[in-house]
């Protein structure tokens, strides 16, 4: 495989601008998509991501990590 994948729903732009706005907000990120591999197969996934947020005092500054997740939810889509 590749590694190319097709995105399901969303288009990889769109699924794109929804993590930037999250982050630029720093907002919680919640999108479920699909992975279409060239081999035809289809993975539905959950991806979460939540900020975290530190401090420099001395720097006077903020800045910020995510920490994400990302969940095969293929069976769930499919019952």
């Amino acid at each position: 495989m590749d590694g190319r994948t097709a995105w399901g729903g969303l288009t990889s732009h769109a699924y794109c601008k929804e993590w930037a706005d999250a982050v630029k907000n720093k907002k919680t990120f919640k999108s479920e998509f699909r992975l279409i591999y060239p081999y035809v197969k289809i993975t539905w996934v959950l991806c979460i991501g939540i900020p975290l947020f530190f401090s420099d005092v001395g720097k006077r500054e903020e800045s910020s990590v995510y920490i994400a997740a990302i969940t095969d939810i293929t069976e769930r889509k499919f019952m």
